[in-house]
């Protein structure tokens, strides 16, 4: 039950990618993305805190139940407020899930989609492996309770301010310059995390940790959807699965590395976030150096 369950969660995030990027207008879907993304953020942090409360206080049963009524409450709300205008798609021209899904490996030899879905794997990995792994550490360094690792976790939400703005940073500066702000702020809080020996400024810390992977997200988003030049939604959700992907194994790295250290488990997170970016800058130079190339040569 719980693999149906998220299959079918899963199909939401495309949806409300792909709904945002066909029904609203340009000029307001960078601060749509930018609020959808900030959503799947705070839901990863706000989520664990709320079923911790709520099995602290009730059982873990009662998690499922109050998911349950939640998401009977919210699909109301979309089946009776949302709504979708007719399809785009030129007269005679159908869009089948057979075209769907061949689209997806041809994104995949794009070389800019390519990295950018690379970058969005290691993006979502390094916000949850960073919280796996320092929940422990401070518990066993620092003697955290319960109680304050919640405010850990809460007071990582204040770089979830800066989200909501992303759209308008991305329309002023572009996708890519927001790109790599995230991902090198990003780097350099996990890798100050590590190695500082204050429980107060490694918290402290986490702040514009969260706040760099915030605005990655829908700049990752905005790159996608305006490099796809054909099936975006295809691209769209090739984008949703590589960053839950790599969600779902962010755990698993933060534990397969706790016996070296939460220094090591940082100084591998700052790696695959500098690796990431600095792979994907190289090929946009190389795309762009190419382009001028054949620009040169008609």
């Amino acid at each position: 039950m719980r693999i149906v369950q998220g299959f079918i969660a899963a199909t939401f995030a495309p949806a409300a990618l792909a709904y945002i990027s066909e029904q609203l207008p340009p000029s307001l879907r960078p601060t749509a993305i930018a609020c959808v993304s900030t959503g799947f953020m705070v839901a990863g942090v706000l989520g664990q805190l709320y079923a911790s409360e709520v099995a602290n206080h009730f059982n873990w049963q009662a998690i499922f139940w109050s998911s349950g009524i939640l998401y009977a409450v919210f699909a109301s709300l979309v089946l009776f407020f949302v709504r979708e205008e007719k399809s785009t798609l030129p007269q005679g021209k159908k869009s089948s899930l057979k075209s769907f899904y061949l689209a997806m490996p041809a994104h995949l030899l794009n070389p800019n989609l390519l990295v950018a879905y690379v970058c969005s794997f290691f993006l979502l990995l390094s916000f949850v492996a960073m919280y796996s792994g320092l929940a422990p550490y401070l518990h066993k360094q620092y003697q955290f309770n319960a109680d304050q690792l919640f405010y850990v976790r809460a007071v990582g939400l204040l770089g979830m301010i800066v989200a909501p703005f992303a759209g308008q940073f991305i329309r002023r500066f572009g996708n890519k310059k927001i790109l790599y702000i995230g991902f090198i702020l990003a780097a350099i809080s996990i890798l100050l995390e590590s190695f500082l020996s204050s429980s107060v400024l490694i918290v402290a810390f986490t702040v514009p940790f969260v706040a760099g992977v915030a605005i990655s997200a829908p700049a990752l988003i905005s790159f996608i959807s305006t490099t796809a030049l054909e099936a975006k939604g295809a691209a769209i959700s090739l984008y949703t699965f590589v960053l839950f992907l790599g969600a779902a194994l962010g755990s698993i790295l933060a534990n397969s590395l706790s016996a070296y250290g939460f220094k090591f488990l940082g100084l591998t997170i700052f790696a695959v976030l500098i690796l990431s970016i600095a792979v994907f800058m190289l090929v946009q130079k190389m795309c762009n150096e190419t382009a001028c190339v054949v620009r040169n040569n008609s």
